[in-house]
Parts: C-alpha cells; sequence; structure tokens
C-alpha cells in the first residue's frame, strides 16, 4: 500500500486525519501541510505502532490492520 492520508470530517466539522504506511518520524514531517491545506490547527494527536518503527528494520510478520497515526484538527 503506497504513502497516503485518510481524512475524515465529521457532521460537526472534526477532522481527523491518519496516516498510513509512513514509519517512524516520517509522518511528522507532513503536518504542516496538513494543516495549511485543511485550513486547520492540530489539537490533539496520538502515536501509533508504526510512529515506533525505523524505516530499516526489516520484518517477515504481516498485520491485516492498518497501523496508523491519528491527528485531531481544529478548522474554527
Amino acid at each position: 500500500m503506497a504513502k497516503q492520508y485518510k481524512i475524515k470530517i465529521s457532521p460537526d466539522g472534526q477532522i481527523t486525519a491518519e496516516s498510513i504506511e509512513f514509519k517512524g518520524k516520517e509522518c511528522l514531517k507532513h503536518l504542516e501541510t496538513l494543516e495549511d491545506l485543511l485550513g486547520a490547527q492540530i489539537i490533539d494527536s496520538e502515536f501509533l505502532d508504526d510512529y515506533f518503527v525505523t524505516e530499516d528494520l526489516e520484518t517477515e510478520e504481516t498485520t491485516t490492520e492498518e497501523e496508523t497515526e491519528n491527528v485531531y484538527l481544529n478548522n474554527g
């Protein structure tokens, strides 16, 4: 799967962005761009398993669950 962001906008205007297939701190490089594109400001974030993986780490283990970083933005 390619690196991507999944963005959800709830009926109350809350924006949630999830990074997919980014390893380690790589996802942090794009947070300012996400804020600019969405006209929003990050108010909360949490690091999931992929954040703690280094890019040069190779493993044979596969998973069926998406491992993402959740970012909560405020556009108001």
